[in-house]
């Protein structure tokens, strides 16, 4: 990680209060490696740490993103926030169908990954919001390699939905950090 990502971290994991770090950017981008780096940083700093993954929260391909979305997500934050444990169901991508509810303990910090998860409905509830940047190319290359199964047309239109969201939402620019994952 680049040394003011550090500090931004060691800033926000230095506060008393549960914290929330999102992580937004481009299917691809590299999010949910990202996540896994932050959530071993905070493990080294004696921190607690519960990774949420976006993919468990959509409601499957048509409009992932909307206000079903973000009131769940408002939810698991303030249940976070008030020191509770976190429930709630992850969708089941096979089944297209929410499973049962699942608890998780309280922790220090929750982690928010995935397309959606510094929207401006809920940004203003995160402690810190990180922007990754990739060429679209590159992360859908990195997506099928990833996940061979899906459906390349699925990916396409998931790339236009994305697009015009980050553009809406102006996601990018309201980033407390951004960086690149593109080699150049």
């Amino acid at each position: 990680m680049e040394q003011p990502l550090l500090e931004l971290l060691a800033e926000v994991l230095s506060r008393t209060a549960p914290s929330v770090i999102g992580i937004d950017g481009p299917a691809g981008s590299g999010k949910t490696t990202l996540s896994a780096e932050i959530s071993t940083f905070a493990e080294g700093a004696g921190k607690s740490v519960q990774t949420i993954h976006m993919d468990d929260l959509y409601r499957g391909w048509s409009k992932p993103l909307n206000s079903d979305l973000y009131t769940r997500m408002r939810s698991i934050i303030q249940s976070h926030r008030n020191g509770a444990e976190l429930t709630f169901a992850k969708y089941d991508w096979l089944r297209s169908e929410f499973s049962p509810a699942v608890t998780y303990e309280s922790t220090d910090v929750l982690i928010l990954e995935g397309v959606g998860s510094c929207s401006s409905s809920i940004r203003p509830l995160h402690d810190l919001s990180i922007w990754i940047e990739v060429n679209e190319e590159l992360g859908l290359q990195r997506v099928l390699t990833r996940e061979p199964y899906l459906d390349m047309d699925l990916m396409r239109q998931w790339q236009i939905m994305e697009r015009k969201h980050f553009a809406e939402d102006e996601t990018k620019s309201a980033s407390d950090f951004s960086l690149s994952t593109d080699p150049s």
